[in-house]
């Protein structure tokens, strides 16, 4: 994305997804490359309906959707999200994929970020399956797991679950307790910390410990003079 600048590569995926369309490259596609292709187009937010369609009436497909791993299903929900192209049908997919999964072998093989960007990706596109947003809190909640996000990972499933509607406290008290820690605080964003702040009152989640390092943060080297007006407007 750097070294070919954001006009020259969004020009390029313009003119690949044109070849795609064509039938006798789509014959030849993959799941894997299919599911990559969503997660470029959404990195150089390149919108082309048609081939977000095509793509996701062909990871849709039962044999294509088990012959992907959580990683590369999250990936290319994230990529539709970014170029907000809702496919219901994929999503229905993805969700009953991955919440149907016995144990969670599958969310297990996810790292924190892409945990986040399903999360992330699922919200935007107002995906609200509770049975998988359950089934991703749990695994956040588990094994210490929530220890290795960083503070982007944790505005970003906190904003997804508030979108959704999804009072789930336990998780967002445990995302504030993490978050709450001074390294956390000292990397957050302006539109991070609005974000996560704008979450806890969403889902009516009063962490005072968490607001009152927040407010410590804000006061810092005057931080909070920083801050635009519509995130100053969440705090």
């Amino acid at each position: 994305r750097d070294m070919l600048g954001r006009g020259m590569g969004s020009l390029l995926l313009h003119r690949l997804g044109d070849r795609i369309l064509e039938r006798w490259v789509s014959d030849a596609l993959t799941p894997a490359q299919a599911a990559r292709l969503l997660y470029i187009y959404g990195r150089f937010g390149v919108r082309k309906a048609a081939l977000f369609r095509f793509l996701g009436d062909f990871l849709a497909e039962p044999a294509h959707l088990d012959a992907l791993n959580a990683k590369q299903l999250a990936l290319a929900v994230w990529g539709l999200a970014k170029c907000e192209y809702v496919h219901r049908q994929y999503l229905d997919g993805v969700a009953r994929s991955l919440a149907d999964d016995a144990g969670g072998r599958r969310l297990r093989e996810c790292d924190s970020q892409v945990i986040s960007l399903l999360a992330w990706g699922l919200a935007k596109c107002g995906a609200r399956n509770l049975r998988l947003m359950t089934a991703i809190s749990s695994e956040i909640q588990s094994d210490d797991f929530l220890t290795i996000f960083n503070s982007q990972d944790l505005s970003n499933v906190a904003w997804a679950y508030a979108t959704l509607q999804i009072d789930d406290k336990p998780l967002l008290n445990a995302i504030a307790t993490q978050a709450m820690q001074p390294l956390y605080l000292a990397a957050f964003t302006e539109a991070e910390i609005s974000s996560t702040l704008w979450a806890l009152a969403t889902l009516g989640v009063r962490h005072v410990e968490f607001m009152q390092a927040v407010s410590r943060q804000l006061t810092a080297d005057r931080f909070i003079t920083s801050f635009r007006p519509h995130n100053l407007g969440n705090v």
